[in-house]
C-alpha cells in the first residue's frame, strides 16, 4: 500500500472509532438505564471508576506527571477514544482478508472489541473489578453497545471508501508480469471465445437452452428434461436432441441434467450463490455466472501448481473481492474444441500470481494469465454475448432450440 493511501486509510480508520464511540455511548446508557435497580446497585458498587479515567491516572503516576484536572479529564477522553480507534482498523482487514460481508466485519469488529478489551484486558490491568463481581446483565450490555460500535465503524468506512473511490482489496504491483496480458489487449481473443463457444463449432448449447438450464441448476438439485423443455417452451424431444448433441453434460443415475458449465459435482472450483454449493468447470465460468445469473457468489479454487487457495466474490456487475490480490487468471484458445469441457474448461484455472502460474505458461506456449479483474471484463464480453443472442420469447423458435 502506498504511503499516501495508507495515511488515508488510517485517518478514516480514526475518524470511524471516533464515530463508533459516540454513536456505542447512549445505546450504552440507555440500556443500564433500563437495568433492574438491583443490577445497577450491583454494578456501581463494584465499579472502582471509569476504566478510561484510572488508566489516565496510572498513566501519570508511571510518568510521574502533575496534572490538573481538566488536564486528566482531557486525557481521560484520550484513552477512552484512543482505546476505540486502535480497535477500528480491524475492521478494513476483516473485509481485505475474509470473505465477511460489511454488516458480519463490522459485529465482529465489534465483538472482538468487547471479548478482548473489556472482558480481558480491563480487568487484568485493574481498571475494572474482576468479571464476576458485575452481573450478566453488565456483560450483555457492554456486548450490545460494542455491537452498534462495529457498526458504526463499517458504515463509516464504507462509506469513506466509496466516496474516495478506495478499493475494498489491496492492489497488486501495477508493473505487468511478461506472460500477464491486459484485459483490453484480450478483447479479439474474447470476442473470438465467445463466438467458437457460441456457435456448432464449440459443441455447446445455444443460449436459448443453456441459460435456462444455468438457472434451473443454480437451485442446486438435478434438472430433469421434461422440466428444462417446460422453462424453455420447446419439445421434450428437441431439447433431449440438443443435449445429446453436447458430450459434454453431466447426467445422474436417473438421467437427470446435473452439469453444463454449472454443476452439482465437485470440481476445483466451488462457487456458492444464494447459500447453495455448486461448482463450475472452470475459473473463468465463475466470473461469467453470476452475470448470467443476476447474483452474487462466493468462489473458492485453488492453484493446480502451488494448491494456493483463491478466494473470489463477485457481483452480478463487479469483483468485490480478490485473495490473493495478485491472482490471476488462464486463459487459452484451443484448435479443436469439439469437447469445450477438454479443451477449453480444463486448462482455465486460478493462480495465486502470475510467477504461480509460470509452470502452466511455460507448458502451453500459447496460453495467457490475466488478472482476476481483466478476466471478468472478459467474462462480461461473454455474458453480453450470450444473453443478446436469447430469444424474445419461449415461443420465437426461429434460431432453432440450441
Amino acid at each position: 500500500m502506498r504511503p499516501t493511501r495508507a495515511l488515508m486509510e488510517l485517518t478514516l480508520a480514526a475518524v470511524a472509532g471516533y464515530v463508533g464511540t459516540k454513536a456505542m455511548e447512549p445505546v450504552s446508557m440507555k440500556l443500564y438505564e433500563l437495568e433492574s435497580p438491583a443490577a445497577r446497585a450491583r454494578e456501581d458498587a463494584a465499579r472502582p471508576g471509569a476504566p478510561y479515567r484510572i488508566a489516565a491516572e496510572n498513566l501519570t503516576e508511571v510518568f510521574g506527571l502533575q496534572l490538573t484536572e481538566q488536564q486528566a479529564n482531557r486525557l481521560s477522553l484520550v484513552c477512552h477514544y484512543g482505546l476505540a480507534i486502535q480497535w477500528a482498523p480491524l475492521y478494513p482487514l476483516l473485509r481485505r482478508r475474509t470473505r465477511l460481508g460489511p454488516a458480519a466485519a463490522g459485529l465482529t469488529t465489534g465483538a472482538a472489541m468487547s471479548v478482548v478489551a473489556d472482558e480481558l484486558m480491563t480487568p487484568a490491568f485493574g481498571f475494572s473489578a474482576p468479571n464476576l463481581d458485575y452481573p450478566l446483565v453488565t456483560h450483555a450490555r457492554g456486548f450490545l453497545a460494542h455491537l452498534v460500535f462495529g457498526l458504526a465503524v463499517a458504515a463509516v468506512i464504507e462509506t469513506g471508501w466509496k466516496l474516495t473511490g478506495t478499493p475494498r482489496e489491496p492492489q497488486p504491483d501495477s508493473t505487468p508480469h511478461p506472460n500477464a496480458k491486459e484485459g483490453r489487449r484480450m478483447s479479439g481473443t474474447a470476442e473470438e471465445l465467445t463466438n467458437r463457444l457460441n456457435s456448432a463449432e464449440g459443441a455447446g448449447l445455444r443460449p436459448a437452452l443453456w441459460l435456462p438450464l444455468m438457472q434451473l441448476l443454480a437451485e442446486g438439485e438435478p434438472v430433469d428434461i421434461a422440466e428444462l423443455a417446460a422453462a424453455t417452451g420447446r419439445p421434450t424431444d428437441d431439447v433431449r436432441q440438443a443435449l445429446a448433441s453436447v458430450p459434454d453434460t453431466e447426467y445422474d443415475e436417473d438421467g437427470r441434467i446435473v452439469g453444463q458449465g454449472l454443476t452439482l459435482r465437485a470440481t476445483r472450483h466451488r462457487f456458492s450463490v444464494d447459500g447453495v454449493q455448486l461448482y463450475t468447470w472452470c475459473a473463468l465460468d465463475t466470473l461469467l455466472f453470476p452475470a448470467l445469473l443476476d447474483k452474487t457468489a462466493v468462489v473458492e479454487s485453488a492453484s493446480p501448481t502451488s494448491g494456493t487457495p483463491v478466494r473470489v466474490s463477485v457481483g452480478a456487475d463487479a469483483v468485490t473481492h480478490v485473495q490473493p490480490a495478485a491472482a490471476v487468471v488462464s486463459l487459452i484458445n484451443p484448435d479443436d474444441m469439439t469437447s469445450v469441457r477438454s479443451a477449453f474448461c480444463n486448462q482455465v484455472h486460478f493462480f495465486a500470481s502470475a510467477d504461480d502460474a509460470q509452470p502452466w505458461l511455460d507448458n502451453h506456449p500459447g496460453g495467457e494469465v490475466l488478472s482476476v479483474e481483466d478476466a471478468y471484463r472478459v467474462a462480461v464480453t461473454m455474458a453480453t454475448s450470450l444473453l443478446g443472442q436469447r430469444p424474445a420469447s419461449p415461443g420465437d423458435t426461429s434460431r432453432g432450440c440450441c
